[in-house]
């Protein structure tokens, strides 16, 4: 984490950087931190998929499948042969008691 805000010191425009140090704040459990983080990402980059994907992984540890869900459509148009972001899809759809959605997920990861 540190090394991340010291890069980020350095280059503050770099939304991927922000990217970095979100996912390293969450890592380390300031999950609110990291959400704030990433909107610092957004600012600058309002399409990074990354970005999306690491919210979907913060929501989901909130258990906030919805959110988690509409962040991995927005990483799934970018990237959609991603297998891990169908995969994760597949996991939200099953938390949300949708079998049939998570299994096509599954399939297609």
């Amino acid at each position: 984490e540190y090394h991340f805000q010291r890069a980020l010191d350095i280059n503050s425009q770099s939304s991927v950087l922000h990217c970095h140090l979100g996912m390293a704040q969450h890592q380390n459990g300031k999950t609110m931190e990291a959400l704030d983080t990433l909107a610092g990402a957004f600012r600058l980059d309002p399409r990074n998929p990354q970005a999306h994907y690491q919210r979907a992984t913060i929501f989901m540890t909130l258990d906030r499948p919805e959110d988690a869900l509409s962040e991995l459509e927005k990483v799934r148009s970018a990237a959609p042969k991603e297998a891990s972001v169908h995969f994760n899809m597949g996991k939200v759809h099953k938390r949300l008691g949708q079998p049939a959605k998570a299994m096509r997920c599954f399939l297609t990861a």
